[in-house]
């Protein structure tokens, strides 16, 4: 669950991302995740520095993907576009340290409480099979209601009642 809701977050930060900084940042967030509670002893070789280090490594690889980014100059519909293009009561953008916190900041949110959520839940249908099929064919209905091809549409998702309300039990 962790590696799924790590791989939803970096698509709703950066839409597509090539692979190379995907695993470099996955890498380096695993390190400062492991470290994020550890005792703050900046010391060679303690969780806490190869902490610190991976978040200096991290800060320098999303400032590669921001340059990319701004060469670029498309506009994405994600999270990274919207840093960018924001400005605050004074006109001012962010800096770029303010967006690659903005960036790890969400990468934890939605890495920790997704994980945690998506666990749930399949606990849940796990221990309760009638649900689990009740759930999987109203899924099924709406999907075949679409030709069975086409990915689902934000209003048919919101038609899955059943499956709403098991989310948000967990």
């Amino acid at each position: 669950m962790l590696q799924f809701s790590f791989e939803v977050g970096i698509l709703a930060i950066f839409g597509h991302l090539d692979a190379k900084y995907k695993e470099e940042l996955n890498k380096n967030y695993s390190i400062v995740e492991k470290g994020y509670n550890s005792f703050p002893t900046n010391l060679p070789g303690t969780a806490y520095y190869k902490a610190m280090v991976a978040r200096r490594k991290l800060n320098q690889i999303l400032r590669e993907i921001i340059s990319e980014r701004k060469e670029k100059k498309t506009v994405e519909k994600d999270l990274l576009c919207h840093l960018l293009n924001f400005k605050d009561e004074k006109g001012k953008n962010l800096t770029e340290d303010q967006i690659a916190d903005n960036v790890i900041g969400v990468l934890f949110a939605a890495q920790d409480t997704t994980a945690s959520a998506l666990t749930w839940i399949l606990k849940y249908l796990s221990d309760d099979q009638k649900l689990l099929e009740t759930v999987k064919a109203e899924q099924r209905t709406i999907y075949e209601s679409n030709g069975g091809k086409k990915p689902l549409t934000w209003a048919q998702t919101r038609n899955m009642s059943l499956t709403y309300r098991v989310i948000f039990s967990a």
